[in-house]
């Protein structure tokens, strides 16, 4: 059996200690507020109109503010919900995302530097994760190239890691599922249709989105962070066993 060495993501300089960086985020929040984490690639544009739509937030919470693509703040006066996916599958969903936005359709060929050289050198996130390691090593170079893609940079773990060695259980006010997205909503938020926003599943193509096993095998290890985030995550806000499933195979 291949043995890998353990993912170290390259990074311009040494990040600040996870206490230190939690204490930078620390804020106070408004009483009542819910913050919802949109984790990209989640359906969070379709679960952020339920939401805006929900009775029982509303008569609970007075004030509501979503996070994008941003860390978000910590505060131990606020509510939380968040929603998340099988990292790999959404790693697949944001790679052919952004693959049609920046090289099919041309419409953010220039917004993120280095993106599009990236896309267009891959093409597939099966020849970008099949590259990601060499004889078990982890290539920085390759590494470096997933992280110039919208969306792959920003990880569940990004989002997530510093928080939740912050908040408490009785913070968390949901933790729903993009596996099980329809039904989290109608029995949380008492929604009973969402409204599908930015879904490229109709468009998708399904050679894009094929894994090698070696491709998958190399996902697996070099998305750990994301997993163990989850692992985190559903001990803090135990979810049913179905749910952790999906989200964790």
């Amino acid at each position: 059996m291949e043995t890998r060495k353990a993912t170290a993501i390259p990074t311009a300089k040494t990040k600040p200690s996870t206490s230190s960086r939690v204490r930078k985020r620390e804020q106070s929040s408004p009483s009542g507020e819910l913050i919802y984490i949109h984790i990209g690639k989640c359906g969070g544009t379709s679960l952020w109109d339920a939401i805006q739509r929900s009775a029982p937030v509303a008569k609970r919470y007075p004030s509501i503010r979503k996070v994008h693509v941003a860390t978000p703040p910590i505060s131990h006066d606020a509510d939380y919900l968040i929603v998340v996916r099988n990292p790999i599958d959404r790693v697949v969903s944001a790679f052919n995302w952004r693959l049609k936005l920046v090289v099919a359709d041309g419409e953010q060929k220039d917004r993120f530097p280095g993106e599009y050289s990236v896309l267009t050198k891959y093409r597939s996130l099966n020849a970008l994760a099949e590259a990601l390691y060499k004889n078990g090593v982890l290539v920085p170079s390759v590494a470096e190239d997933f992280l110039k893609i919208h969306h792959l940079r920003e990880s569940i773990s990004f989002y997530l890691s510093d928080l939740l060695t912050a908040i408490r259980r009785k913070q968390v006010f949901a933790v729903m599922a993009t596996e099980l997205l329809d039904a989290d909503v109608e029995r949380v938020l008492g929604v009973k249709q969402v409204k599908r926003i930015h879904d490229n599943r109709a468009g998708s193509n399904a050679e894009k989105s094929a894994l090698s096993g070696t491709a998958r095998r190399n996902l697996r290890h070099f998305l750990a962070p994301d997993y163990d985030a989850l692992n985190r995550l559903t001990r803090l806000f135990p979810v049913a066993p179905e749910t952790l499933k999906l989200l964790m195979q």
